[in-house]
């Protein structure tokens, strides 16, 4: 089959909106018009989402470029202005179901945000995004939009589908930096799903909070084998902003963990009044003698309900009791 490139080259730019495989080319296929097929975009709005995984702390810097395409070459330097975007959060939120949380204005700055695509050239100078975990309230993940805002030549159109480009970032600390664990002394437990309460076997939840390894809270087996969730919830008596917690499961008499009831998934939520709860996520859990977690978003608030909704059966297995010798906080 014979080929015309030339159309072909041409309906390709017609439906992307760009040419940008190196600077644009020098002829018009003999196309009317050839300026209206010009366009401005984002390079990396090509990428989709652009997931970064950071440690906390952590200075780094990003660079981003303002895009020409077009059957002809740029006529004169267009200048391109970048800003970051937050109105765009709810919009992508709801298109990718998901729940990311702005990255704080302290935690970036756009530098040298207006740059140039020189005349006859498809690219431009780099634009710097500066990120600093430090100041993240929590590991995330949270979206940073950044998006084409003016564009110095008004006849040249923004693709509206390469306008914008979202970093997620996502903090991990290499240890944990919040090395004091809240004081439990006056806490109390308001309610519990179930506990054992067999004579044998006397296990509330309060004795995950009362610093003896060798007690724990056991949900109940007999007569009822109570399958999870788990549920518990605790007064801290006041207000605290939480940033994690540490899980210790039941231990023999070793101080080794036994197999049954350690914590696999749990899910974390935050009330002031004990009736309006903020859902402060779910984690999954290794099975370890002892599991660290932290909340993606620093939450608030006095009550604390804390849910075990998957337990280990060992390594391999699951299994219906939850069994739990301390939960702390910090």
């Amino acid at each position: 089959m014979k080929h015309n490139y030339k159309l072909l080259f041409l309906a390709s730019a017609i439906l992307t909106g760009s040419y940008s495989c190196g600077d644009a080319i020098d002829e018009d296929f003999n196309v009317d018009a050839p300026e209206q097929y010009s366009v401005i975009y984002s390079g990396k709005g090509f990428n989709g989402d652009i997931i970064l995984e950071m440690p906390i702390p952590k200075d780094t810097v990003i660079s981003m470029y303002a895009n020409y395409g077009g059957i002809v070459p740029l006529r004169n330097d267009v200048t391109v202005t970048f800003e970051a975007a937050p109105n765009l959060l709810g919009t992508y939120n709801d298109l990718n179901l998901t729940t990311y949380q702005l990255l704080p204005e302290g935690c970036y700055s756009l530098e040298n945000n207006q740059v140039t695509i020189r005349q006859g050239k498809s690219g431009s100078n780099p634009m710097s995004i500066r990120i600093n975990t430090s100041g993240m309230p929590g590991p995330g993940p949270f979206l940073l939009p950044v998006a084409i805002t003016s564009v110095s030549d008004a006849s040249l159109k923004v693709n509206e589908n390469l306008r914008s480009a979202y970093f997620v970032i996502r903090g991990s600390y290499d240890e944990n930096p919040f090395t004091t664990d809240f004081d439990r002394s006056g806490w109390t437990v308001l309610s519990c799903s179930s506990f054992s309460a067999i004579s044998t076997e006397y296990t509330p939840a309060d004795q995950m909070l009362d610093g003896d390894e060798q007690t724990y809270w056991g949900t109940e087996y007999n007569p009822n084998r109570v399958a999870p969730p788990h549920v518990v919830v605790i007064d801290m008596k006041e207000s605290m902003t939480v940033h994690g917690g540490r899980i210790m499961g039941r231990l023999d008499k070793n101080g080794n963990l036994v197999n049954n009831g350690q914590a696999k998934i749990v899910t974390i939520s935050l009330s002031d009044d004990n009736e309006h709860w903020t859902n402060a996520g779910t984690y999954t859990l290794p099975f370890e003698k002892e599991n660290t977690f932290y909340l993606n978003y620093h939450a608030s608030g006095r009550y604390l309900r804390f849910s075990v909704d998957r337990c280990y059966g060992g390594a391999n297995s699951e299994f219906y009791q939850a069994a739990i010798s301390e939960l702390n906080i910090f």
